[in-house]
């Protein structure tokens, strides 16, 4: 016995998307300024101020990345594990520090050390 194909159905029709009929606002600006006060400090902005540090790359702007985030067993808010780096290569190095380093052939964990070392050379303010 032969089997016939099965059939296709039709695609359900459906309606286009609207468009909002305002824009969506900005976050407030006082919480994310407190925020990013919590999460980089002025340690941030010491960052934010190299160029990224992938070999050759000379893109901006600058993005303070965290080596260790929280879903890698860090805590995700650990102002030591910050390294700079563009836009396009942050993207590329969340949750997979390790290959990103592999493929780029550099060490995340010892440049952000060293970029500490370097904004705190005798150790951080407030720790004495």
């Amino acid at each position: 016995m032969k089997r016939s194909a099965p059939k296709r159905r039709a695609p359900i029709a459906r309606s286009p998307m609207k468009r909002r009929a305002k824009p969506i606002p900005n976050r407030n600006p006082a919480r994310r300024a407190k925020l990013f006060e919590r999460n980089f400090g002025d340690h941030g902005a010491f960052i934010r101020a190299r160029p990224c540090v992938v070999p050759g790359c000379k893109a901006t702007p600058i993005q303070a990345a965290h080596v260790r985030a929280r879903g890698m067993g860090g805590c995700g808010g650990d102002k030591r594990d910050l390294v700079p780096l563009c836009s396009s290569h942050h993207g590329e190095q969340e949750g997979r520090t390790e290959w990103f380093g592999a493929k780029y052939s550099i060490d995340l964990h010892q440049i952000a050390a060293g970029l500490w070392r370097d904004h705190y050379p005798e150790g951080e303010p407030g720790n004495e």
